[in-house]
């Protein structure tokens, strides 16, 4: 298995990370239809919505997966710090390179990935939207773009539920 890639600017991608609270009330609802929606438009099984943290990827939202944390290093999802505004699609792992002899393939029969980065007005990566499932399969361009668009659109929520926090917090302080 290859190695996933750190960041150009770990550190500040980190910091970035930490200025979104995606645990925060609400903030899971919204984002379990993003990951709802990503299955739907791949076909795949599994939908989900991650963070990229410093070791660990934490699952924040899901369809047809549990919760948690996962080493970092043993994700796809990571895969995507190295460009930040491209879609990693994957559809047949045990024929990727990269991949053929990941742990998730090998041991779980992951075949197909596909994954837009959520990322930062500064371009910063702090996590994904992504959708896998057993079969391999292809994604046409619409299913791309339409991929692409729901990781855009899950990522302004954050930044709206961010925004709204910050104003919430200075109403209080008058």
């Amino acid at each position: 298995m290859q190695a996933p890639p750190t960041a150009d600017d770990e550190e500040s991608r980190l910091r970035a990370l930490e200025r979104f609270d995606l645990d925060a009330p609400g903030c899971r609802r919204e984002l379990d239809e993003s990951a709802r929606l990503a299955s739907y438009v791949t076909g795949a099984s599994v939908g989900l919505v991650t963070v990229i943290g410093e070791d660990e990827l934490g699952i924040k939202a899901s369809r047809n997966f549990p919760q948690g944390t996962v080493d970092r290093a043993a994700t796809m999802c990571a895969h995507l710090l190295s460009d930040p505004g491209e879609l990693l699609v994957v559809p047949d792992a045990r024929e990727d390179p990269r991949f053929a002899d990941h742990p998730a393939v090998t041991e779980l029969g992951l075949r197909f990935y596909a994954g837009a980065p959520l990322t930062t007005a500064e371009d910063h990566v702090i996590g994904s939207l992504c959708a896998f499932d057993t079969e391999p399969r292809e994604l046409d361009q619409e299913q791309r773009d339409l991929l692409a668009t729901l990781a855009r659109q899950a990522m302004r929520r954050v930044v709206a539920r961010h925004r709204l926090r910050q104003l919430d917090e200075q109403i209080e302080a008058l």
